[in-house]
């Protein structure tokens, strides 16, 4: 199963498209053939930084970090 991305956690969030299989150049060169005016495609290339990491991992290396916000954020609770 590929993914999508749009550009989310990129420079470019909602301003481009992005999949493993996808040819940037034929896709560009394909969206330009509508000729939609004001619109321009351009073909990008990027590599996302996928170390391999589980995502248990990940989500285990911001305990530290959310257990001091939610300590922080206590004497600002209303409820």
């Amino acid at each position: 199963m590929s993914s999508v991305s749009t550009g989310i956690g990129y420079t470019l969030p909602f301003e481009c498209i992005a999949a493993p299989d996808v040819d940037p150049h034929k896709l560009a060169a394909q969206l330009n053939g509508y000729h939609l005016p004001g619109v321009r495609f351009q073909p990008i290339t990027f590599k996302p930084l996928q170390a391999g990491t589980p995502a248990a991992e990940i989500v285990a290396s911001w305990k530290a970090g959310n257990e001091a916000f939610r300590k922080a954020r206590r004497k600002y609770l209303l409820y």
